[in-house]
């Protein structure tokens, strides 16, 4: 086994991002496609409610759960006996697939009942919903499969899967465009299950190699249940309630969305879907690259190399997502405009999307936080104080968004902007936690790349809205004109383009130019890296 070190978890880290940046490129064109051919149509709207309710156990038994448990009993198995882990991966596979299996059945029932007691729109969205359901098995045995390869050092396969899924959606949203509203949105149901299939196996035939290697034939006959996977029920239940909280609160905000605006989950999807890829480019690609590692680091009792690769995970997401965060403030109305603004996305579907994207924003420091802090934890096989941070977050968010909702009247705003405030949270109590524990865990040097970073990414955005407001963008005018009807976004792809080419231009070229002169080293990197 190789040595862990900052230069080893950065190369991981890069091939996570380079995957994860061809799947949200071909994310991207999915999401294109969905807003030409459907726009923010009620339809579609419930469409998108029902993928979230289908995807509800996602987390419970896939991402962040089997994460957060399965890597660092890997690693510890894996350093006692590579041929007893990858028994107990084999058995986790097989004991996990029927435990959705029941779910899927379980759920399916639970929902026919309540479809006789529902109103009419989410009878709708209970039907897609039970038609989604079998997808849930091949996205959380992807998220298995994912875990096991990145223990591995393989990270470009793992983020790069997702490009079957965008193109099975594509597939289905072009065969299906000149269909009725709600035929169009069952069609789609049915294209996210073999879509899901199709990311599963792309990630299928490497994890079975790795295993081979130390299993024979009659090795790969599966335990239900073994001795191993007994001893993940705890660390897994802990994590299962900070996930169940986290999940349920994203039920709620469908509900609170069907409450605000008819047309509001169509918008927040919209908005979300840009939200997502700095969190996914960076804060996925690099909490998933650090877990493994930081795993091996505490295991050895190496506290000081655990406290400088979390220390400088820290780091770099503070530059990055504060980066992103004015960017998205800056150029978000004309990536909106340019990404998404053709066929049925009409200029208020734009209008809506950039203020709910704006909402998601504020967040994006907190919320990748949020994934390096917990991963300190996780590391230490530590699964309660996470636990705690996320169902406090979650009540926080229900409530705000009882108020924004019921209270303020914001619409589709109120679910971003009580996201947001809810992510703070949950980044305090983890660092308050890790702080209690170890006082000098955290460096100076993270406040010193934090106001480096604002000193950088503040002036930037000045120049960029000076800029915008001398060339009358729309984007730009709407920052202080918030929903004024009056303006006007390019629908033409050519200026579309030129819009978001100068006001981006603009603020990277300012970016790194103040980087440069107060040597902002965390900024600088981005361009030194190959």
């Amino acid at each position: 086994m190789s040595i862990d070190t900052e230069a080893t978890i950065a190369k991981s880290a890069n091939k996570f991002l380079f995957g994860t940046f061809l799947s949200r490129f071909s994310g991207m064109f999915r999401d294109m496609a969905i807003a030409a051919f459907f726009g923010s149509s009620p339809s579609i709207a419930l469409f998108m409610v029902a993928f979230r309710f289908a995807n509800f156990f996602r987390r419970f038994l896939g991402e962040g759960t089997i994460q957060s448990g399965f890597v660092p009993h890997y690693e510890a198995l894996r350093k006692e006996s590579p041929l007893k882990a990858s028994g107990f991966y084999r058995d986790l596979i097989f004991s996990l697939a029927m435990i959705i299996l029941a779910v899927i059945v379980l759920s399916t029932l639970g929902l026919m009942g309540a479809m006789h007691f529902a109103s009419k729109e989410f009878k709708e969205i209970f039907y897609l919903t039970i038609i989604m359901l079998p997808s849930l098995l091949f996205i959380c045995l992807y998220a298995l499969n994912s875990s096991f390869l990145q223990c591995h050092k393989s990270y470009f396969l793992p983020a790069a899967a997702p490009i079957a899924f965008n193109l099975v959606w594509i597939i289905a949203a072009l065969l299906l465009r000149n269909e009725p509203g709600y035929k169009a949105a069952i069609g789609m149901s049915i294209g996210v299950i073999i879509a899901f299939f199709f990311q599963w196996l792309m990630t299928a035939p490497k994890s079975y190699q790795y295993v081979k290697v130390h299993l024979n034939k009659a090795d790969l006959k599966p335990k239900l249940f073994s001795e191993e996977i007994k001893k993940l029920i705890k660390p897994i239940s802990l994590t299962m309630i900070g996930v169940g909280a986290v999940q349920l609160n994203t039920l709620l905000d469908s509900f609170f969305a069907v409450f605000a605006d008819p047309q509001a989950p169509a918008y927040l999807w919209y908005a979300i879907r840009l939200e997502q890829l700095p969190i996914s480019f960076f804060g996925v690609a690099l909490s998933g690259a650090l877990l493994p590692p930081l795993s091996r680091s505490f295991q050895a009792n190496d506290l000081g190399l655990y406290k400088t690769f979390l220390n400088n995970a820290i780091c770099k997401v503070v530059a990055l997502m504060l980066t992103c965060t004015i960017a998205i403030f800056v150029l978000g109305g004309s990536s909106v405009n340019l990404i998404f603004a053709r066929g049925n996305f009409d200029q208020a579907t734009v209008v809506e999307t950039i203020i709910c994207l704006w909402g998601y924003a504020i967040g994006l420091l907190p919320t990748v936080l949020t994934f390096i802090l917990a991963a300190g934890f996780y590391a230490k096989k530590r699964y309660f104080e996470p636990t705690i941070a996320s169902a406090m977050s979650v009540v926080l968010n229900i409530l705000l968004n009882s108020l924004f909702v019921f209270a303020f009247d914001m619409k589709a705003l109120s679910i971003a902007v009580a996201t947001s405030l809810s992510a703070f949270l949950n980044a305090l109590i983890l660092f308050y936690y890790l702080q209690k524990e170890q006082k000098d865990l955290f460096d100076k040097k993270i406040i010193i790349t934090f106001f480096k970073t604002l000193i950088c990414v503040g002036f930037s955005g000045v120049i960029v809205f000076l800029v915008g407001m001398h060339l009358n963008d729309a984007s730009i005018q709407m920052i202080v004109n918030l929903r004024d009807i009056d303006l006007l976004f390019p629908r033409s792809f050519t200026q579309q383009f030129m819009s978001f080419s100068i006001l981006a231009s603009v603020f990277f070229a300012t970016l790194f130019l103040i980087a440069y002169i107060i040597k902002a080293k965390e900024i600088l990197d981005l361009i030194k890296r190959k």
